[in-house]
């Protein structure tokens, strides 16, 4: 699956339904935005073309509000994407 996001902001939030790994590629000019891990205490501060990739059904996450234009691409998988 692949959702493109543009100048969103998530609370935090766990993806119970996705499986594997979470991909996101962010892309524009922005200030702020930060992804979020709280329990991890970790804010990351993502720049354009940068790529993260992370647990997204095991870690909670979201993201701070962005000044200027960001798009992400978000790249996941569901649980039954892959049954049959």
């Amino acid at each position: 699956m692949l959702a493109i996001n543009y100048n969103c902001t998530t609370e935090f939030h766990i993806d119970l339904n996705d499986n594997g790994l979470c991909t996101v590629v962010p892309t524009g000019e922005w200030e702020g935005g930060y992804l979020i891990f709280p329990y991890l205490r970790l804010r990351l501060k993502l720049v354009k073309g940068q790529v993260v990739i992370f647990r997204s059904n095991l870690l909670i996450h979201g993201n701070s509000p962005a000044k200027g234009v960001r798009f992400s691409m978000v790249f996941f998988s569901h649980k039954n994407t892959f049954k049959n």
